[in-house]
């Protein structure tokens, strides 16, 4: 069940247009252009968001079976 649902999971962000269209200014006036973001946000979604969870809050579907 869990692979279904990482594999799901895989496919959806595989499939999705890129969620930043333009770039960010953060605190400090560091502005980060959309490609950089970009690459980010698929970094984590491949990576990371099976224990941290889509919104970051370690709740992923791997972050069960773990003991920080």
């Amino acid at each position: 069940m869990r692979l279904l649902a990482i594999l799901a999971l895989v496919f959806i962000v595989g499939c999705e247009k890129t969620p930043f269209k333009e770039s960010k200014t953060f605190a400090g006036g560091k502005v980060v252009d959309a490609h950089t973001l970009n690459l980010g946000y698929t970094t984590y979604m491949e990576y990371c968001v099976q224990c941290h969870g889509v919104k970051g809050d370690g709740k992923g579907v791997s972050s069960k079976g773990l003991l920080p």
